[in-house]
């Protein structure tokens, strides 16, 4: 219920990351009406409390997910902390992180579980047939940033960093009044690929994170008087053949 014409797997095996425009997707009609209420589900995150030095700048809220390619079975899993290790975030990694999850109704949003599975579909290991018959992980994240004139909005404050997946995806669902927040991705010995700005909804980044580095400059506003937003929804996929369904 979600296509594009582009050979996206194709380019994550070649490139290792992939930008597409939001315009690229095509999304069924009767997902229509559940793709406009996961956008307003942004609109009930809650204050990310592991900002260091009082900062306000991030809001979210965070699930993982058991899937499992081949029977197509996405579900819940119980709720658990997240943990970065520090060598992967160090502005937050090395702690449990306790977030507020995600909201039921979001959870099960027809439109986010199908994105979910259209992603996963995307990548090289969804070639191979031992890969897609057994379970993964997924790391689900709503998260919204915000820029005042009293303080920017830092999208990745730990600056150049990988995420600790097997790839992972950055959806965009809504930016107002947001100057910067350009996109980067590197090379594992740190040296620029590209860079490129999620404007639009649906502008995406795909990685493949064992073999990049990527980052996010801050988010300013353009019109100081009013907050710049920045929405996005990302996620990760992670081989966990242990992994009991729920």
């Amino acid at each position: 219920m979600i296509t594009t014409k582009r050979n996206l797997r194709a380019e994550l095996t070649a490139k290792k990351y992939s930008f597409i425009s939001g315009n690229e997707f095509a999304i069924a009609p009767e997902l229509q009406s559940d793709y406009e209420s996961f956008r307003e589900d942004w609109e009930h995150l809650e204050l990310d409390k592991h900002l260091k030095n009082g900062a306000k700048f991030r809001y979210r809220r965070f699930n993982y997910f058991y899937y499992h390619p081949k029977q197509q079975d996405l579900h819940l899993l119980p709720f658990e902390a997240f943990f970065q290790p520090l060598e992967d975030n160090n502005y937050a990694g090395g702690i449990n992180r306790e977030f507020a999850p995600l909201r039921e109704t979001t959870a099960k949003n027809r439109f986010m579980q199908e994105l979910i599975k259209f992603s996963f579909w995307q990548t090289p290991e969804s070639k191979d047939e031992k890969l897609i018959d057994e379970p993964w992980k997924v790391e689900v994240h709503q998260v919204r940033v915000v820029a005042s004139e009293n303080e920017n909005g830092e999208p990745t404050p730990e600056g150049i960093h990988r995420d600790g997946g097997e790839s992972g995806f950055v959806y965009l669902i809504n930016r107002q009044n947001a100057s910067n927040a350009v996109s980067s991705v590197y090379t594992n010995d740190r040296k620029i690929i590209t860079r490129f700005t999620l404007s639009n909804p649906m502008d995406t980044m795909m990685f493949l994170d064992p073999h990049l580095l990527h980052s996010v400059s801050a988010l300013t506003s353009k019109d100081s008087a009013h907050l710049a937003i920045r929405d996005v929804f990302l996620f990760g996929f992670f081989h966990t053949p242990e992994l009991n369904k729920p």
